[in-house]
């Protein structure tokens, strides 16, 4: 992002730490529609936030809908166990097999393990970061309004930001991407044809 915005090339000590730290397992996910990065503005503070702008909106969108899919996975696996629980302790206690203080432990059991469940943190964890991307999307459209270049601490303020809810979410799932990539790269090139920039 600092290289195609500001031009600043990484230092060898960053290209051995991302070349180290990097898995060598191909990406299933398709590649970007068309330039990763759609801005037509010269390299400087306001390509930054630009770029910022479009990364934020795209993260915004696509987090919103893993949030929605998770938590939709949740309630529906949430209610089975509940259901499945019931129908365990009625048939149970109408059977005789078991008694009720046993199959009532069962029951709350299925009903912690679904709300601790990693299903339920990867829904909270990408609402957290569709508000950071959110916030920050705005931040970058008010730099980008402003008359003045947007000066480096400005921009190392919104780029933290935005590293921090990054770094707190899991990756977008694949699946979600493929599924919106087409509607989001469309919505922003319109978006961005109507202020009379270029896609």
């Amino acid at each position: 992002m600092l290289q195609d915005g500001l031009g600043v090339e990484p230092s060898k000590a960053d290209l051995l730490d991302a070349l180290s730290s990097g898995a060598r397992v191909p990406s299933l996910d398709p590649a970007p529609l068309g330039n990763y990065y759609s801005s037509q503005l010269d390299k400087g503070g306001d390509r930054l936030a630009h770029i910022v702008e479009e990364s934020s909106f795209f993260t915004k969108r696509l987090a919103l809908a893993s949030s929605r899919i998770y938590y939709t996975i949740f309630a529906v696996g949430t209610a089975t166990a509940v259901a499945l629980a019931w129908y365990w302790i009625r048939e149970g206690v109408l059977s005789g097999g078991a008694s009720p203080t046993i199959l009532s432990q069962i029951f709350t059991n299925v009903l912690i393990f679904f709300g601790a469940s990693s299903t339920l943190v990867a829904a909270r964890s990408f609402g957290a970061l569709a508000q950071a991307a959110s916030t920050t999307f705005d931040r970058a459209g008010a730099m980008r309004q402003s008359p003045s270049d947007p000066d480096s601490v400005d921009l190392a303020k919104l780029l933290s930001g935005y590293d921090v809810g990054l770094a707190k979410a899991p990756p977008i799932p694949g699946t979600v991407y493929r599924l919106c990539r087409k509607r989001l790269d469309a919505a922003w090139k319109a978006v961005m044809m109507a202020e009379g920039a270029k896609p």
